[in-house]
């Protein structure tokens, strides 16, 4: 599970940063039922889950997802983010 903080101490440019990190992470695990699986909250005031770890079985697809996770930017709130749907 990563946890990408979306808050006003970071921009649209390093939340793309996080991203393409995260990105570059989950293309050297094994993405498929029954091996690795991956899940994502991005957090500012609120927290919202791009993705859950059930949701994608295919690295190709979850590659495209991370790509496309978007900046709402607000207030850091880490432990809103850390309890969302545990």
């Amino acid at each position: 599970m990563f946890v990408i903080d979306a808050s006003h101490n970071y921009d649209g440019e390093k939340l793309k940063n996080s991203t393409r990190f995260v990105g570059e992470v989950v293309s050297t695990f094994d993405v498929a039922p029954g091996k690795i699986r991956v899940g994502m909250v991005v957090y500012s005031n609120y927290s919202y889950r791009p993705f859950d770890v059930d949701d994608y079985s295919n690295e190709e697809r979850l590659l495209k997802v991370i790509k496309r996770v978007c900046y709402y930017p607000g207030e850091t709130n880490t432990p809103r983010a850390l309890l969302h749907k545990i």
